[in-house]
């Protein structure tokens, strides 16, 4: 593939493959030769961060990433200034989370929730404060992001006991914190500033989840679950 011109990561994959098959390696021996050749720490996070990258650029791509912002945005039923402002804490941690990059999850939820808490009155400077503390908030509860991995290898924890013992309560504690202070920058510019939408803002309305999408996003959530549940129960290392 690589000599006729084609993508050279997808070569490389396929090689992988084809090797693993042939020398009958298992996932987790094959994770285990894989951190071995790396050879650093500093390697591995990096090659994290790299899958991490591709995983969300799949999510953006078979909508997944657009499906759970709906999801969760309908749920909650944005119909006044609190409802809004969860709403955008809970898609922020998701979806942030799940794509692994603060920037590039909050650019997918912004088009769609914005015009629906303007609508009930949240203020830009609040939007702002929510989106960059519960990003901030997804990157640290996500299995697969650079500060989990790189918290995870430095300390020896296991993702069930970081989780417990540090990222929950301090998340917790952030998140309240960050409420209480919205609440303050929502009476204070309240009527003195608002949203002006776009045409490249989404009205939740118009939006069409297919039963397609629905499908693949379903078995993502199951899939990407499993994975994690599986490596907490069987106390898999940074490798896995």
């Amino acid at each position: 593939m690589v000599f006729m011109n084609k993508s050279n990561l997808a070569g490389l994959i396929v090689g992988v493959i084809v090797a693993a098959i042939l020398t009958g390696q298992n996932i987790q021996n094959l994770a285990a030769i894989f951190n071995a050749a790396l050879g650093s720490f500093l390697g591995t996070i990096g090659l994290i961060i790299m899958f991490g990258s591709g995983l969300g650029y799949l999510m953006n791509k078979t909508k997944v990433s657009h499906t759970l912002v709906y999801w969760i945005v309908k749920k909650i039923g944005v119909n006044s200034e609190k409802k809004g402002m969860l709403a955008i804490m809970v898609s922020s941690i998701v979806i942030c989370g799940l794509l692994g990059t603060l920037a590039g999850g909050n650019a997918v939820i912004a088009p769609v929730v914005i015009p629906m808490v303007a609508a009930v009155g949240v203020t830009p400077t609040a939007v702002a404060a929510l989106l960059r503390v519960s990003g901030e908030v997804g990157l640290m509860v996500g299995p697969l992001t650079g500060v989990t991995i790189a918290t995870m290898g430095v300390t020896g924890l296991s993702y069930g006991k970081l989780m417990l013992w540090a990222v929950i309560p301090f998340s917790l504690v952030w998140l309240v914190a960050t409420w209480f202070a919205v609440l303050r920058i929502q009476k204070k510019y309240r009527g003195k500033e608002a949203y002006e939408l776009t045409e490249d803002m989404v009205d939740i309305k118009t939006i069409d989840i297919s039963k397609g999408e629905k499908i693949t996003t379903i078995v993502f959530l199951i899939s990407f679950i499993a994975l994690v549940a599986y490596g907490i129960i069987t106390k898999q290392g940074t490798e896995y």
